[in-house]
């Protein structure tokens, strides 16, 4: 892999309620929050044990179309070229109000285009929690948002954006690509590209489930489902680890003997069939700003952020 940079593409757009789009200066909370997620989602998807997890979900891809005696989808070497992008440009992220569903952390839409690649919106909500607790001084709450949107990017970049990138966004998941035992899947539905990439790096499925101590506006708690459909925290020395971008996959898996999962409600993850409203089920490219400002910013200025929200991202240039 290449040397560490010292700057960062992330480019963040937000919707507002009446519905045109700003962008945020890279000086707010919304983008240098936005900005941290984005930094260690990449840094996951691009380390050694992230290129093998997307290398593994294509080879399965594959596997399942040939067997589906349908075109080939693409290529182990393709994911090579698709982190070249990452590196290069960090999809573009779309904080929508919209999105009220707190099942739906984030989610892509995948459409069909033709002519060049340009990595498209991953749409994210509850960006406003994530500032709320920012605001209201809840530091390991603020921390536990951080997880919560680098593994929705992880799991929406890495495994969804990555099928549309080998297949020109045509071609949906053969439903045999489904970790076997996630008890979400749905019969005769299609796969989830995304969990099985989370199956393949993280060991599991994560999900969020309710904190009965908290109120509405909690992340909740980070949860992992291994193989043999137990529920378990994940612990918070793994998050710390893994905000600190010292990651280590697949994570750590330790049963919790006091977790009952019935007394905690799921409240949150990644979806990617999510229903959209009709205001955006059209593309959304022609609605985008007719200028986009570059947002290269120094990483070094996003590396504290989990541990200080006071910090603010800094341009490069």
């Amino acid at each position: 892999m290449q040397a560490k940079p010292q700057i960062a593409s992330f480019v963040v757009i937000k919707r507002e309620v009446e519905g045109h789009l700003q962008q945020p200066a890279v000086t707010t909370e919304a983008y240098t929050f936005m900005g941290s997620a984005a930094r260690i989602a990449r840094q996951a998807l691009i380390s050694q044990e992230g290129i093998k997890a997307m290398s593994d979900l294509v080879l399965a891809f594959d596997m399942h179309q040939q067997q589906n005696q349908a075109q080939l989808g693409g290529r182990v070497d393709k994911v090579l070229e698709f982190v070249g992008y990452l590196w290069d440009e960090f999809p573009l992220i779309l904080i929508d109000p919209y999105m009220t569903d707190k099942s739906q952390t984030a989610c892509y839409k995948r459409q069909p285009w033709q002519g060049e690649f340009s990595m498209r919106f991953q749409f994210v909500f509850r960006v406003d929690d994530m500032i709320n607790a920012a605001q209201n001084r809840l530091d390991e709450e603020f921390r536990r948002f951080q997880f919560m949107f680098a593994m929705a990017l992880i799991h929406e970049v890495g495994g969804h954006l990555l099928i549309s990138f080998l297949t020109s966004g045509a071609g949906s998941t053969p439903e045999m690509v489904y970790p076997h035992f996630f008890n979400s899947a749905e019969p005769s539905q299609s796969g989830e590209s995304g969990r099985y990439l989370e199956w393949t790096l993280f060991g599991g499925c994560h999900e969020w489930r309710e904190n009965t101590n908290q109120g509405s506006r909690q992340a909740g708690i980070a949860c992992l489902v291994d193989e043999d459909e137990i529920v378990s925290p994940i612990a918070e020395k793994v998050i710390d680890r893994f905000l600190h971008c010292d990651f280590e996959f697949p994570f750590p898996f330790e049963k919790d003997e006091g977790f009952d999962p019935i007394n905690h409600p799921i409240i949150g993850g990644p979806a990617s069939n999510v229903a959209l409203p009709p205001s955006l089920k059209s593309p959304i490219t022609p609605n985008f700003p007719n200028s986009v400002r570059p947002c290269c910013v120094r990483i070094g200025s996003l590396e504290g952020v989990p541990w200080n929200t006071s910090l603010r991202a800094i341009s490069a240039f």
